[in-house]
Order: structure tokens, then C-alpha cells, then sequence
């Protein structure tokens, strides 16, 4: 199973739904907790469902279901961040997770959308991507570019190589992972306390 992102940015609309039929895609899933755009108009909910309507391509909400931005204190950490994990264990957020692959097993060619356009910096990787890795090839793409979800993790690994704490991996592995595994795994926790919404901030 295949499942793609985007980031729509500033990028001009129509090269938007040009990089949307490259890769025939036919269901865009909105993830963006908040779904209007400071920059481009043509990106607020309203406008890029009739956009993408226009052009036969699906547009499905579920920014209340796979967003990112949260303020209840639940899902905090002691600096208000969210934390993607604790988000993840939530029936509303599996629940999208369940959409999306059932969607995938009826036939559609679905790319989740939200705001950056770079993945790695989006919640899209961070917290869905992470999720659902195992279950899907997701491929991360743009009007200039196309990376496989591994590379991200590739990138992920290197940012926080010097930060990750390999003692912990020789004296505290219950699950038994690989060292490239524990790696990633720990590089998703500092990726989360670098991009997580801080409740209060705009």
C-alpha cells in the first residue's frame, strides 16, 4: 500500500494540482488542525475543496481527527508541548488512521495535506508518518521534490546522532531493538520536542 504527502506552502494552486496529478492522486486528506492559511487564500478550507472538486480529486477533513495543535493538558509535556505519543494513543486519532487505510484498501490514491512544505518539519512525518510506517510506503512529495519516508529517517537519525544516548541502548533495551531502530526511535522523541505545538503559540 502506498500513501502520500504534501505541503501546500505558498506554492501557486495550480502547480499544486499539477504535482497532485503526477502521481494520481485522487483523495487529498486535509490534516491540518487549523484548516485556513495565513499566506494563500487559495489554501483555506473552503477554497481548495472547490479547487479540488473542480479538478475531480476528493478532499477530505480530518484535521479534528489527525491534527497536531492540542490544548488540553493531557497530551502536554512540563513546557506545554505536545506530545506525539500520547496523541497516538488516542481512539479519535487511530480512528483516522483506520480512514486512511481503509481508503487506501477501496481503491483511492490519497496524499495527506497540510501547511509545510517540507515533511520533515511537519507533523505529517513526525506523528503520522511515524505511526504508520509500518503499514504503508509512504512517499513525501512536492512541486521540486520526492523522498521516500526512509531518507526522512535517514535525516532524522543524523540530526540527533550526537544526542542520542547509546549507553542507554547497551543497558536499557526491553524491546530488543537493533541499534538503528533505537536510533530512530529516540530521534522521533527530539524531532517531537523540536516541531510539537506548544499550547498558547500561534
Amino acid at each position: 500500500m502506498k500513501l502520500y504527502t504534501i505541503g501546500h506552502g505558498t506554492v501557486n494552486v495550480s502547480d499544486f494540482i499539477a504535482t497532485i496529478r503526477k502521481y494520481d492522486i485522487n483523495a487529498i486528506v486535509d490534516v491540518r488542525s487549523i484548516p485556513y492559511s495565513k499566506y494563500v487564500n487559495a489554501y483555506n478550507r473552503e477554497n481548495i475543496e472547490y479547487t479540488l472538486k473542480e479538478n475531480k480529486i476528493s478532499y477530505i477533513y480530518m484535521g479534528d481527527l489527525l491534527g497536531a495543535r492540542y490544548n488540553n493538558s493531557v497530551f502536554f509535556n512540563e513546557d506545554r508541548r505536545v506530545i506525539f505519543k500520547k496523541v497516538q494513543k488516542t481512539a479519535n486519532f487511530n480512528k483516522g488512521i483506520e480512514r486512511i487505510i481503509n481508503g487506501i484498501n477501496k481503491g483511492f490514491t490519497i496524499s495527506l495535506m497540510c501547511s509545510e512544505e517540507d515533511a520533515f518539519v511537519c507533523h505529517r512525518f513526525g506523528l503520522i508518518s511515524e505511526y504508520i510506517r509500518d503499514k504503508v510506503n509512504i512517499i513525501h512529495i512536492g512541486t521540486s521534490y520526492e523522498r521516500i519516508n526512509a531518507e526522512l529517517e535517514q535525516r532524522l537519525i543524523s540530526t540527533y546522532d550526537s544526542e542520542i544516548d547509546q549507553i542507554r541502548f547497551y543497558t536499557e533495551n526491553p524491546l530488543n531493538l537493533t541499534m538503528h531502530d533505537y536510533k530512530l526511535n529516540e530521534a522521533y522523541k527530539f524531532h517531537n520536542l523540536k516541531i510539537g505545538y506548544v499550547s498558547g503559540e500561534n
